[in-house]
């Protein structure tokens, strides 16, 4: 059986990052409007909680997107006559990637925490586990970025 060359992988990835991207682009435009709709009285520290973490996870994945479309442009573009750009493991781009990506993971699933502990009756025995899951995520990216650098 032929492999897949890892150049064609790399397209196969930067078309399903776009096709997401538009997707996730389509539901926060759909949330903008939905919240313009609501009534001024709207602003509330409750709703900035919710609004302020969910535009930032929008900016950091627009951020991966357009480092995604820089990388493949300097891998196929630029550095197109140098046989191991595209293995190249201290490519800076792809360790800003991962680091966001964890950044995003992270607030993620935060946010689930935080809805979690709202629908459990505000009982903090349910904050002990998925907060030391958190802490060892968030623990394991660090060294996981420490080594990449």
């Amino acid at each position: 059986m032929a492999e897949f060359p890892l150049e064609g992988s790399t397209f196969v990835a930067l078309f399903c990052e776009t096709f997401f991207y538009g997707t996730y682009s389509v539901l926060i435009s759909c949330t903008l409007y939905l919240w313009s709709r609501k009534p001024s009285s709207s602003t509330t520290s409750l709703s900035l909680l919710i609004r302020i973490p969910t535009m930032l996870m929008f900016a950091i994945s627009t951020i991966n997107l357009v480092l995604t479309f820089i990388q493949d442009y300097r891998i196929f573009v630029v550095d197109r006559d140098r046989p191991n750009a595209l293995g190249k493991n201290g490519n800076r781009y792809i360790v800003e990637k991962l680091s966001l990506d964890i950044l995003n993971c992270i607030l993620a699933d935060l946010i689930l925490t935080w809805r979690a502990w709202a629908l459990f009756s505000r009982n903090s025995k349910i904050l002990f586990a998925p907060l030391a899951l958190i802490c060892g995520s968030a623990f394991t990216g660090g060294m996981a970025m420490s080594e990449a650098e």
